[in-house]
């Protein structure tokens, strides 16, 4: 569908939806029962003929893995974030034991600080 300027918030936020349900490979069928909701409830939703409710905005947010304001904010997204590549992090640990995933996330928690925080060598080159 192409993207007009007239595009309304519903549209978008509709749109935001269908995309983040196949980048995950989730059926309608799917993502209803991740989010406890009838997959004719997802097609409404994402075909524009049923206008969710927070509420029910929230329970599609949990079942695809996102923050809320992931699926209703609508401005352009941040090229500084990849949601991609951390969705195909997600991917990599989704199926693995909670002992992994919190592995995994630790793991991912000491790298980003690391990164962020400069060296011991680059403090003393300033």
């Amino acid at each position: 569908m192409p993207r007009s300027a007239e595009e309304s918030v519903e549209d978008k936020v509709r749109r935001r939806i269908r995309e983040l349900r196949r980048s995950r490979g989730l059926t309608q069928e799917g993502l209803g029962e991740r989010s406890g909701m009838s997959p004719d409830a997802v097609s409404r939703i994402e075909a524009g003929t049923r206008v969710p409710t927070l509420g029910t905005l929230a329970r599609l947010a949990v079942g695809l893995g996102v923050q809320l304001h992931d699926l209703v904010d609508v401005t352009a997204p941040n090229p500084a974030r990849s949601p991609r590549l951390v969705e195909r992090i997600a991917t990599l640990v989704e199926g693995e034991t909670e002992h992994v995933q919190r592995a995994a996330l630790a793991i991912v928690q000491a790298l980003t600080k690391s990164l962020r925080t400069p060296t011991r060598r680059a403090r003393a080159k300033r």
